[in-house]
């Protein structure tokens, strides 16, 4: 933990604990980047099937991915952006939902570039589908693209081209 607050950044090296690929493929699941730990519990309140765990309200959430049904209301309900949903389809692709805070949304369909925590460029990337969730729906908007299986552990924003 100390080396991702002095560095300033998770990596995937960072991750643990990741679905497998047969649980991708069931359908969506949610990932965690915590970066540390704080008193925060809004992902735990807003899970309904209980996938989320943490001691006190201080330490890091575990998921159980056996209990997740890929609803995305942790998502939705972490004020840290810190929460991901990723997925395989059936023929391998990788998908991949991220918070969007900007009001320009990109269209389903285009193409845009997927960057990694750092604001690098890690590849293509086609958008799927944008939506908003909740009554807060102008501050609270999504994005899920299309792209390379093993872009999916480092994709976490995108940039229209």
């Amino acid at each position: 933990m100390e080396k991702r607050l002095r560095q300033g950044f998770i990596t995937s090296e960072d991750l643990k604990n990741l679905p497998d690929k047969e649980r991708l493929k069931k359908g969506w699941v949610a990932v965690i980047e915590c970066p540390q730990n704080i008193p925060c519990d809004a992902c735990i309140y807003a899970c309904k099937t209980q996938a989320l765990e943490m001691k006190t309200v201080a330490d890091l959430p575990v998921i159980n991915y056996d209990k997740c049904i890929g609803c995305f209301q942790c998502m939705h309900a972490c004020p840290g952006v810190a929460i991901f949903m990723v997925r395989l389809t059936d023929d391998g692709k990788g998908m991949v939902s991220l918070p969007y805070e900007f009001t320009d949304l990109p269209k389903a369909g285009e193409t845009v570039d997927l960057l990694n925590r750092l604001g690098e460029k890690l590849g293509p990337a086609r958008v799927i589908r944008t939506f908003s969730m909740g009554k807060d729906a102008a501050k609270s908007s999504y994005v899920t693209v299309e792209t390379a299986p093993e872009l999916i552990w480092d994709a976490r924003f995108i940039r229209r081209r």
